[in-house]
C-alpha cells in the first residue's frame, strides 16, 4: 500500500483545479512554453527574495545548473521540489504555478503591480495590516 505524504495529497489536489480551471488559451500552449511561464516566475520570485542561483540551489539541496535549466523553461521540477522551492521563496505553490489572477493591462501596469505585490510579500505583521490599510484608503480616495 502506498502512502501518500501531506503535500502530494495538496499538490494533486491543486494540480487537479488547475486542470480543471485552464483557459483555452492556456490549453493551447506548449508544454515548452508553460515551462518557460514557470521558469520566468521561479527567476522573478527568487530575485524578488534576494537570491541568487547558487543559494536556492543550496537552499533545495540542487546545482545550480538545475535551477538555470528551471528558469530558461528547459526543465521541470518534479513535486518534492516545487514544495521545497516555494517554502524556500516562501510563496504558495500556486503563486510559482501562476494559479493566481493575472494582471492585465499596460506592461507598465503589470511591472507596478508586480513591484507592489513583492513589497507586499515582503511584509507581515503590523508593516503588512498597515499597508493593507494604506491601500484601502487610497481605494476609497480614488473611488470617491
Amino acid at each position: 500500500m502506498l502512502l501518500l505524504s501531506t503535500y502530494q495529497v495538496v499538490f494533486e489536489g491543486l494540480a487537479r483545479l488547475y486542470i480543471a480551471d485552464m483557459t483555452k488559451s492556456n490549453l493551447q500552449k506548449s508544454k515548452t512554453d508553460k515551462n518557460k511561464d514557470f521558469g520566468i516566475r521561479l527567476k522573478s520570485h527568487r530575485k524578488a527574495r534576494g537570491l541568487s542561483q547558487d543559494e536556492l540551489a543550496e537552499a533545495v539541496n540542487r546545482s545550480t545548473e538545475a535551477i538555470s535549466k528551471m528558469e530558461r523553461g528547459l526543465t521541470f521540477p518534479g513535486v518534492d521540489l516545487l514544495i521545497d522551492i516555494a517554502s524556500e521563496l516562501d510563496i504558495s505553490i500556486d503563486a510559482l504555478l501562476g494559479l493566481e489572477h493575472p494582471v492585465e493591462g499596460s506592461k507598465e501596469r503589470v511591472e507596478l503591480t508586480s513591484e507592489a505585490m513583492r513589497i507586499i510579500t515582503s511584509l507581515d505583521g503590523k508593516p503588512l495590516q498597515t499597508a493593507v490599510e494604506q491601500l484601502r484608503a487610497l481605494q476609497k480616495l480614488v473611488s470617491d
